[in-house]
């Protein structure tokens, strides 16, 4: 399996002008190998407007949405749910309005502990190319590897087929 795992794929929808919807903009994200996301059991995406002056924000967003207490209120927010149900256009929208948003996902194990992490700042707008999150690791993903090995060896299996 390649590292994108293209069943995590996630469509947002954004509100054009006059009240006409876009194509949907897929999001794609990226782990870092197959283990990460097996390791994964609980996934969060929360998207946030952005403006010229705060589009270097990801790395304070990511650690607000850690911390529990971002400083703005997200767009979106799917809170949390099962990582395979970010699988094969799982989650979609619509209501992203048109603009530069920021995609921020944290990745975590059923106890809760955050193990992967990714934000990325993109633009939704009609035809907008495909945004890739690509999750890094935190630094209580090498404890939690440490522990044991994951309860699963294959996506397939893990999502029972969800995510091909």
């Amino acid at each position: 399996m390649s590292r994108r795992l293209v069943a995590a794929v996630i469509a947002i929808w954004g509100l054009g002008l006059l009240g006409c919807r876009p194509d949907p903009v897929p999001i794609e994200l990226e782990f870092p190998s197959t283990e990460t996301f097996l390791y994964s059991d609980l996934g969060q995406l929360m998207v946030f407007g952005l403006t010229q002056e705060t589009l270097g924000d990801c790395p304070r967003l990511v650690d607000e949405v850690l911390a529990g207490s971002a400083s703005d209120p997200p767009i979106l927010d799917t809170g949390e749910r099962s990582i395979c149900g970010f699988c094969n256009g799982g989650v979609s929208y619509d209501d992203v309005a048109e603009g530069a948003r920021a995609f921020v996902m944290v990745a975590r194990d059923d106890a809760n502990t955050p193990l992967l992490t990714g934000c990325t700042v993109g633009e939704v707008y009609n035809d907008a190319p495909t945004i890739v999150i690509n999750l890094f690791v935190t630094d209580e993903y090498a404890g939690v590897a440490a522990a044991g090995a994951p309860l699963f060896t294959d996506p397939s299996v893990k999502c029972r087929g969800e995510c091909q």
